[in-house]
């Protein structure tokens, strides 16, 4: 029987375990390994296109995350000795564990196509009115319709450039 209080074997806060990595990653890397979960697990229970693909990528994805390092933590100061290719890794490294949420959201818009309809398949499009309801609330009309109508040649161009 365990004892109250007592250290956990494996994977206790500052070991590196599982639980001290979980436990280091804040909102927004817990939100995205929740998604990714889900998503893989719509994948496989419904057998979307490609699941095997998407639970493969998506369970890579979630490892990755656990194996980044802490945000804040040392690895982020630059050393008065460390060579160039170190400063750069340090920044590249940086850079990438602050944005890779933004990175994942083409990928994540992308695969919705593969499993939005994974549980209603015998009725593609079945939530399109809930969004056209959800999108006349928040914004007084669809946003797309409205963005179309104000625009002109010059926009156009810029943002078809």
């Amino acid at each position: 029987m365990p004892v109250a209080n007592a250290p956990v074997a494996s994977g206790g806060e500052g070991r590196g375990g599982i639980r001290g990595r979980v436990s280091s990653q804040n909102a927004v890397d817990l939100a995205t390994a929740a998604y990714a979960t889900y998503v893989a697990a719509v994948a496989a229970i419904f057998a979307v296109a490609e699941w095997p693909a998407l639970v493969l990528a998506h369970a890579t994805l979630v490892v990755a995350m656990l194996a980044l390092p802490r945000r804040g933590a040392a690895w982020e100061r630059a050393r008065s000795d460390d060579p160039t290719w170190r400063r750069r890794a340090r920044a590249t490294a940086r850079f990438l564990r602050y944005t890779y949420p933004a990175l994942l959201l083409t990928p994540f818009f992308e695969e919705v196509s593969l499993t939005v309809n994974a549980a209603a398949s015998q009725a593609p499009y079945w939530f399109e009115r809930q969004l056209y309801a959800a999108d006349r609330a928040l914004f007084g009309g669809i946003p797309s319709a409205m963005l179309s109508e104000s625009g002109g040649p010059v926009l156009d161009e810029i943002m078809h450039a």
